[in-house]
């Protein structure tokens, strides 16, 4: 639990986040230093992959904050958004197009194509691979079934282990779900 103004910082994936109103939001990147970094700057981090010093340009799209190799150093990059680790595996010939990127990467590094599914079972919520970014999409029921936000569905609610209906929501980018009846 992080009180409002609260730092955390994600060195695995090279992000940081801020508590804001309740909610960690993504604000930048991380360099090889541990330094937070500003979308829009320039840094150095070793490349995943390649075990090399890289450079990278931290960026902001709407709410995705992520990092791109500069040219010349690496084909690799990654990609968050208020959510469970995400990335993005580049083209081979570097690109700065933001929409050429048609490969998605999820936390736990399995690969998915354009209009891909995968379903995070142990948080209850499922993403969908969209213009090369894993996308929060909404949430899992007790089947294993995908649910939109503003639906209500039944599931085993953490912490009590009995079953409950809960409401999926979504609140600008982040989705989540709140107990309806216990």
């Amino acid at each position: 639990m992080y009180n409002e103004g609260q730092i955390y910082q994600d060195f695995d994936n090279s992000h940081w986040w801020r508590c804001e109103n309740g909610l960690m939001i993504i604000k930048g990147c991380i360099d090889v230093n541990g330094n937070n970094v500003q979308p829009g700057t320039t840094f150095e981090n070793i490349g995943k992959g390649t075990g090399t010093m890289t450079k990278f340009q931290c960026y902001q799209n709407g709410v995705v904050v992520g990092y791109t190799p500069l040219p010349n150093y690496s084909n690799t990059g990654s990609i968050r958004t208020n959510g469970p680790t995400l990335g993005v595996r580049r083209p081979s010939s570097i690109n700065n197009n933001f929409a050429s990127r048609t490969t998605c990467i999820n936390r736990d590094g399995l690969t998915y194509n354009e209009g891909q599914i995968y379903q995070d079972m142990d948080n209850g919520h499922w993403w969908r691979c969209e213009n090369g970014i894993m996308i929060i999409k909404g949430c899992i029921d007790f089947n294993g079934s995908n649910v939109q936000p503003g639906m209500d569905f039944e599931n085993i609610g953490k912490g009590t282990g009995t079953m409950a209906t809960f409401r999926c929501y979504k609140n600008g980018a982040v989705v989540g779900y709140t107990p309806v009846s216990w």
